[in-house]
């Protein structure tokens, strides 16, 4: 899996495993390097090639996020990039969570920063919801990313559910 992230305004292409994800495989601007990840709490300690980093993360937005590295803040914006994905399933019109079609997006459509699993909803259909209140807890590569709602309003639609396998163009929620 590939994406692309902005690092304190750096960039950065990040590789991820294979076809699947896995903890042991990470390339960053095509170097590679041996990873393994572990959970403390709420905190993640990630080796990379013998260095340990103990990573907090708080969601800003969509795919805004503020990582603390070892007592330091980083912000990180994360984008996908395996574009050619997205393009097979917009030709296919794949379902996404099983109800709707790619393309079909609106302010209030709420999309996972990143592919992974659902591991909470905290929202039902007809809840009233803030911009920043927390809608769902997407697990993905060994951390808990908090997806937040994008704007006030009436949650008029959930298409997942806890333990869906979810990829970055699925619709989870809408918001109206």
């Amino acid at each position: 899996m590939k994406f692309k992230i902005t690092v304190d305004k750096t960039p950065y292409e990040i590789e991820v495993g294979g076809e699947t994800p896995t903890p042991t495989g990470l390339k960053v601007n095509g170097e590679q390097f041996n990873t393994k990840v572990d959970k403390k709490g709420d905190i993640l300690v990630v080796t990379v090639d013998d260095k340990k980093y103990e990573i907090g993360t708080k969601v800003k937005s969509e795919n805004n996020y503020t990582f603390l590295v070892n007592g330091k803040e980083h912000d990180i914006l994360i984008e996908i990039a395996a574009a050619r994905e997205v393009k097979a399933a917009e030709k296919k019109a794949l379902p996404i969570c099983g109800k709707t079609t790619i393309g079909a997006r609106g302010k209030g459509d709420v999309t996972p920063p990143m592919p992974g699993k659902i591991i909470s909803v905290k929202v039902n259909k007809g809840d009233i919801v803030k911009a920043g209140q927390v809608l769902l807890i997407l697990e993905a590569m060994k951390m808990q990313n908090e997806i937040l709602s994008p704007i006030d309003g009436k949650v008029e639609d959930v298409r997942c559910q806890v333990g869906d396998s979810v990829s970055a163009t699925d619709i989870l929620v809408v918001i109206k």
